[in-house]
């Protein structure tokens, strides 16, 4: 998957990133689906070697109490109405039951014409994935989008970013219907991967009086989080394990987040996220994929 475009101090401190993903001929064939499925899940683990693994990808394809990884939601599937019409013929759910390409899809319209763009995730499960997952697999190959002009649909409505932030604003940004993949320090310990921190100017001025114990003291904010820092990292070397020494993680510690973003989510994110009161963090990522975007509220 190629970086379309970039900007790598969004934040201003040189840290934070945002960076724009073409997955438009991730659903193009076998190899092109295994090879943006592992690349978002590998971020969870932090083990970029697993990109392209067969093995991983089968793991990752009956994850979740049997059903596809979440990482299986970032790649696109275009269907034109003719296609949506003989769908039905190989989806395995019972008559009263919503189809999950459906529930998860959308209606776009391009060249007045109209389509619905859902994921794999999706079309695997009403396929009858928890039944057999390699058939429905198998079915599946019948729905790639390699044509030009599917490409070209998919790159204009479907959006994919990498994200680097601190965990506050994380937060916030999960809040969001956004398909998501995100480093996880219950896994990936300091050790593996080590720690940014997000500190804003006016975090930086502040001191605090620790007249709690017997070192008393006046303490910067950096100090502050060297402290944290230093007692989870004690808490590794006795023993302790990552999921339960990261509770002692401060706020500002960055994570990266790989996220997808369907239209009507993505346009209702710029409506709330560009706004002057939104949170400082999140509207310059909001205000950078608007730019990006030619995005405006009209």
């Amino acid at each position: 998957m190629e970086v379309i475009r970039e900007n790598n101090n969004v934040f201003g401190d040189g840290i934070a990133f945002i960076k724009e993903y073409d997955f438009s001929k991730a659903n193009s064939s076998h190899n092109s689906r295994l090879n943006a499925v592992t690349e978002v899940a590998t971020v969870c683990y932090a083990s970029p070697d697993k990109i392209g693994s067969q093995g991983l990808y089968d793991r990752l394809a009956n994850e979740d109490i049997g059903i596809p990884s979440s990482a299986f939601a970032f790649i696109p599937v275009l269907m034109d109405e003719n296609i949506m019409n003989n769908f039905i013929f190989d989806v395995a759910v019972e008559d009263e039951v919503i189809p999950d390409y459906l529930t998860f899809g959308e209606i776009i319209t391009y060249n007045n014409k109209k389509y619905l763009l859902t994921n794999l995730r999706a079309l695997l499960q009403d396929l009858g994935w928890t039944t057999d997952y390699k058939k429905a697999e198998k079915l599946s190959e019948k729905y790639f989008n390699t044509s030009e002009e599917d490409i070209e649909i998919i790159k204009k409505f479907y959006k994919v970013y990498k994200v680097k932030m601190d965990i506050a604003t994380s937060k916030q940004w999960n809040r969001h219907n956004f398909h998501l993949q995100e480093l996880s320090r219950r896994y990936v310990s300091g050790k593996k991967v080590p720690f940014d921190f997000y500190v804003d100017e006016k975090m930086q001025k502040i001191t605090s009086v620790n007249d709690i114990t017997e070192y008393t003291g006046n303490y910067t904010t950096q100090e502050v989080i060297d402290i944290c820092m230093n007692h989870y990292y004690a808490s590794l070397e006795q023993g302790v394990k990552p999921q339960d020494a990261r509770r002692i993680i401060p706020q500002g510690a960055y994570t990266e987040i790989w996220t997808g973003m369907m239209p009507r989510v993505l346009d209702n994110m710029l409506k709330l996220r560009t706004k002057p009161k939104t949170q400082w963090e999140f509207r310059q990522l909001a205000l950078q994929i608007a730019e990006w975007d030619g995005w405006n509220e009209d």
